[in-house]
């Protein structure tokens, strides 16, 4: 049941086949949301990835794989797009984390 909610998570389907806050420790409890931002980030670098080729008019005639495409095209830095997803990533994270920490005590609010 751990293997099946690990590979869940980094999938980001959210399955899941027990109830994880009774099932699992603190740690794995603790797991499962890195695991599961691991997933979303992978989604993330590969929507990019494909989102590079078509701006850029890699065609299935020009390329046989986008392994190749990338490794032929000189302007293309791996590191540098996904330094990017990851910064961006959690700006906006942090942001709806922010959103959600005031939602939930509108006691900050009153005078």
């Amino acid at each position: 049941m751990r293997f099946f909610t690990a590979t869940s998570a980094v999938c980001v389907t959210g399955l899941t086949g027990v109830n994880t806050g009774s099932f699992f420790s603190r740690s794995g409890q603790n797991v499962n949301p890195v695991l599961i931002q691991i997933g979303g980030l992978g989604i993330l670098t590969f929507t990019s990835l494909v989102f590079y080729c078509i701006r850029n008019g890699f065609s299935l005639t020009d390329r046989i794989a986008l392994g190749q495409a990338i490794l032929h095209d000189k302007t293309f830095d791996m590191g540098r797009v996904l330094k990017a997803i990851v910064i961006w990533t959690l700006i906006i994270e942090t942001c709806g984390a922010v959103f959600i920490f005031y939602a939930q005590r509108p006691s900050l609010f009153k005078n």
